[in-house]
């Protein structure tokens, strides 16, 4: 049986005995004092010790003196105390026999006291122990055990001595002797039973100071002996196990006391790393969690992952310190742990090129969960918030999760995640092609249609951007879509994509692939709805449209326009476009020479697509090839249709000229004035001043003189600065006037051409002098006309005053006109003032003579009458004689003529016969 000194407080500390796979209770200082470990020490076998004791007691009987009488005490001693611990086994506590005992400390004392120098002396101190400690004699037993350390050093016992002596001073909380104890023990090496058991305490000594680095010392000794320079697994004997599980919890209860985690970091940077690093952070952790202290716990085991990241371990700990923190609910510092898991430990870092992933499965699941939990958990986030970092962090987790598990059934789900977040962010040209291999790089899976419908969207989002390459997503985003009608030909979509495809193929000028497609598209059966081959017809029309096939266009066109229905949003276009179709083949029959089919086509267009907005030009231009035909009733017609048809269209300001032009050609003059007047009014200057003369011109020769007037005076107004048709317009106005017999207007109209015309200086032409000289002349015509009225009668005074101040004004008017210089008006002027003195010479001969004269008085009164007359003739025979000398000038007007007559009747002898011989000579030249 174990001896009764060996188990003084033993039980409560053999914690490793009662390990059944548990975790075990959280020690504390209280729960670990007296704690030790079972040592199996020598046991005292005696066969029958009750019969030997009967021999030794015989023998001392015999011999009661000499060394055979000191042996027989000492066994007698020895089977006296077995005795008792036999007794005290075999009985209740507290009744063992102290007799056996008692008797046995006697022996040993009297033993000890006769010979203290004995050899074998130190057993007698050793069982002297045993026995005070039977009987309980604590203080006698350590004084004994003292006694034998000391003066028995070399003693096998003095180990054992030592260590009981630091037992008891452990128990009595003197940790100083009991580390003393302790030392002693461990002196002797590690050889000693005691040894192992003695470090232990050494350190729990060291611990209960506050030695806490020299009680870590003591620790880390033992665990470095324990795991023999392995971290990775613990010893393989179970006490050594259960020996280091008690180490790394008392370790842990040290770094707990301190710094915790950051307690451990500093021992080793102070006294080195251990391989088993790894456990003293968990039995930290350990300690905490039965503490209750979740985090901290957390916290230990993520400082180590932080301090070894490549450690075999490291990433198991950081998964437990997740799972930790998950327990307790703390979702912050949970998060930040799986990130740091993700972050340190996906397939592409360091770590995994030390460590075979195959040989981690546990490692590599937990992994796979973090990253689909934390990449789900930003993108909600994201998509809660908006924010580009929880975007950032999302999609950097899914394409960690692509990258690390590419044959993961999840895989092809979180790839469409992954584009699912680049697209939020508005990232399209990443989207798209993330959205393809979603779509069409994995077997069919839940997510591959959507992933096609969104793949198109997204290349149409990257195509909308501005860059040099928005062609290039264009072109992708139409690919995209063949694509997807390429791979879900059952799909509504298809029929959609396809429509789509050959609008955007068209629309970026790629002809060939957008007929391709649209044919495709019009092949299909059943057939695609009304819609879509309403575009499929639109792409084919507007490619042959684009490729000047107008033909070809005006096919697709109808077949486009028998898709739709009156009122529909598209159809006004496709009659727009029917109609372009129409009029360009116009065109270019035209252009080939060949109006009249161009005409056609024109015409074709007003009849088909009157609404168009080309119509009306088509019509202008089916006039105009008309009128190339010179059929001008039909094109008057086609002209006239289009002024009621189109009354607001620009071109109407056109059709005046056209109109005017083809009325001048069937003789239609008011009709033609009429379209000249319209012109007038337009925005066209040069044009509306010329077409408003032409028009005046027209009404004065048609006979509308009052509407003529009307437009040469509207001429005046609105073209002041015209001079010489200004000069003109009044000329004309004055003939009207003259034409209606308003004598008064026409006057009016003279004297403004005359003022017109002496105030334009420098810019006088010969027309306008000339018309400014026969106004002169015409308006001096009534003042010569008035003279010749008055009529000589007595009393003479009167009238011949009257007469003469009259003929004074026309002489006056007809100088003037003379002052134009202008040979005609010069010539008419001469002769009518020569006439006028010769009149009055005439008159003053043939007026009335007074009454009551007498014959002589009468003649005398004709006599003196002739003498005032003759200077009269003779300024008339001046005047005509100048007249006449004009035609050595080369001038021979009428009026030259007249004068010749009048100067024949006056001097005919003089003039009679120059005129004929004047005449011969004009003649003859």
């Amino acid at each position: 049986m174990m001896p009764r000194l060996l188990v003084i407080g033993l039980v409560g500390l053999a914690l490793g005995a009662c390990f059944d796979g548990r975790r075990p209770p959280e020690p504390t200082l209280a729960g670990i004092d007296g704690r030790t470990l079972p040592i199996e020490a020598r046991r005292t076998v005696v066969d029958g010790p009750k019969s030997a004791l009967e021999r030794y007691r015989s023998l001392l009987a015999a011999h009661p003196e000499g060394p055979l009488a000191d042996e027989a005490r000492r066994r007698i001693a020895d089977l006296e105390l077995a005795l008792a611990d036999a007794g005290a086994t075999d009985t209740p506590a507290g009744d063992m026999t102290e007799d056996g005992a008692e008797a046995a400390t006697r022996l040993y004392e009297g033993l000890l006291a006769a010979r203290p120098d004995a050899p074998d002396s130190d057993e007698l101190l050793y069982q002297l122990a045993r026995a005070n400690e039977s009987l309980g004699r604590t203080g006698r037993m350590l004084a004994a055990l003292r006694r034998l350390v000391h003066d028995r050093p070399d003693s096998p016992h003095a180990v054992e001595a030592a260590f009981r002596i630091g037992e008891s001073e452990f128990l009595a909380h003197d940790y100083v002797a009991a580390a003393r104890a302790y030392r002693i023990v461990l002196v002797r090496g590690p050889a000693t039973p005691f040894h192992d058991q003695a470090e232990y305490k050494l350190g729990w000594a060291l611990f209960k100071q506050d030695k806490t680095t020299a009680a870590l010392d003591v620790f880390f000794a033992i665990l470095d002996r324990l795991f023999d320079g392995r971290g990775d697994v613990l010893p393989d004997a179970a006490p050594a196990r259960e020996l280091a599980h008690e180490v790394l919890r008392v370790v842990a209860l040290s770094f707990s006391h301190g710094d915790g985690a950051r307690g451990i970091q500093a021992y080793a940077a102070a006294h080195g790393e251990r391989p088993y690093e790894d456990r003293v952070y968990e039995a930290l952790a350990d300690l905490y969690l039965a503490g209750e202290r979740r985090h901290d716990a957390a916290r230990t085991l993520i400082t180590f992952t932080q301090t070894h990241p490549l450690h075999a371990r490291a990433p198991g700990l950081l998964i437990r310190a997740i799972a930790i923190y998950r327990q307790a609910g703390f979702m912050a510092p949970m998060r930040e742990a799986m990130v740091a898991l993700v972050q340190g430990y996906d397939l592409d870092r360091p770590y995994w090129r030390r460590h075979d992933p195959a040989r981690s499965p546990a490692t590599i699941a937990a992994l796979r969960r973090t990253l689909v939990a934390l990449a789900r958990h930003d993108h909600a986030l994201a998509q809660a918030h908006g924010q580009r970092a929880d975007y950032a962090r999302a999609i950097d987790e899914y394409r960690r999760y692509l990258r690390d598990f590419p044959a993961d059934p999840q895989t092809p789900h979180l790839h469409f995640l992954l584009a699912e977040a680049l697209f939020e962010q508005h990232r399209y040209r990443e989207a798209a092609p993330v959205y393809e291999r979603v779509a069409y790089g994995y077997p069919p899976h839940a997510d591959a249609f959507r992933a096609a419908l969104a793949a198109v969207d997204a290349f149409d989002r990257a195509a909308a951007t501005k860059g040099p390459a928005a062609r290039v997503w264009r072109l992708r985003a139409l690919a995209s879509r063949l694509r997807l009608a390429d791979a879900f030909p059952a799909r509504p979509e298809a029929v959609v994509a396809l429509t789509r495809a050959a609008q955007g193929y068209f629309d970026l000028g790629d002809a060939t692939a957008a007929v391709v497609v649209a044919r495709r598209l019009l092949a299909r059966r059943p057939p695609a709805r009304a819609g879509r081959r309403l575009t499929a017809w639109l792409v084919i029309a507007h490619t042959a449209f684009d490729a000047r096939d107008y033909a070809a266009a005006e096919r697709a066109y109808r077949e486009a326009l028998a898709l739709t229905r009156t009122g529909d949003a598209g159809r006004a276009a496709i009659v727009e476009r029917l109609a372009a179709s129409l009029y360009e083949q116009g065109r270019l029959a035209l252009a080939a020479g060949d109006p009249a089919r161009a005409a056609g086509h024109f015409l074709a267009v007003v009849g088909e697509t009157g609404a168009s907005s080309i119509a009306a030009k088509a019509a202008f231009d089916a006039a105009a090839a008309l009128i190339a035909l010179r059929q001008w009733e039909r094109a008057v017609e086609v002209l006239e249709d289009l002024r009621r048809r189109y009354p607001d269209d620009p071109l109407q300001a056109e059709v005046p000229a056209k109109l005017a032009m083809a009325q001048l050609a069937l003789g239609h003059g008011l009709a033609a004035a009429a379209e000249f007047e319209r012109l007038s009014r337009g925005d066209d200057r040069a044009l509306a001043r010329a077409s408003l003369w032409r028009a005046a011109g027209l009404y004065a020769d048609a006979g509308r003189a009052t509407r003529a007037a009307r437009l040469y005076k509207r001429y005046l107004t609105t073209y002041p600065g015209d001079f010489e048709r200004g000069i003109e317009a009044r000329h004309r106005l004055a003939a009207l006037n003259h034409g209606v017999g308003n004598e008064r207007r026409r006057r009016y109209w003279l004297e403004r051409l005359i003022a017109a015309d002496r105030r334009a200086g420098k810019a006088r032409t010969p027309r306008s002098r000339t018309l400014a000289a026969e106004a002169a002349l015409t308006l001096a015509a009534p003042l010569r006309a008035a003279c010749l009225r008055v009529a000589l009668k007595a009393p003479l005074e009167r009238s011949l005053r009257r007469r003469k101040a009259l003929m004074e004004r026309a002489l006056a008017a007809y100088d003037r006109a003379r002052a134009y210089g202008i040979a005609e008006v010069t010539t008419a002027a001469t002769y009518a003032m020569g006439e006028l003195y010769r009149g009055f010479a005439r008159a003053l001969l043939d007026s009335e003579r007074p009454p009551g004269l007498t014959d002589d008085e009468r003649e005398e009164y004709g006599i003196l009458l002739e003498e005032q007359a003759a200077p009269f003739e003779d300024d008339a025979i001046a005047l005509h004689e100048a007249n006449a000398q004009r035609a050595a000038e080369g001038v021979y007007d009428r009026w030259v003529r007249s004068s010749y007559q009048v100067l024949a009747d006056i001097l005919p002898v003089r003039y009679a016969k120059n005129e004929r011989k004047e005449t011969y000579v004009e003649l003859a030249e």
